[in-house]
């Protein structure tokens, strides 16, 4: 569903990533954990706040998704 948001309007999307991103619960971080790949494709350079943060986790979940999403880091405009 973030995805979708973040689809259909980008700014609005961004800033529910955002609250979601803010939320302590361990499923939440875990969502969003899961859904990292698909943020750097549609937010770029602003998903990059949220690996930074995944990776460091205390949940060995959240630390596991963010690890394995760091590869996507290539998909980010270098300019």
């Amino acid at each position: 569903c973030l995805a979708k948001a973040i689809e259909a309007d980008r700014d609005f999307g961004h800033q529910l990533a955002l609250r979601l991103h803010e939320r302590e619960e361990t499923l939440v971080q875990r969502a969003m954990a899961d859904v990292l790949t698909r943020l750097f494709r549609r937010l770029t350079w602003d998903a990059l706040p949220f690996l930074d943060a995944m990776l460091a986790s205390e949940d060995e979940g959240v630390l596991a998704a963010a690890s394995a999403t760091v590869g996507d880091v290539k998909y980010l405009d270098k300019e």
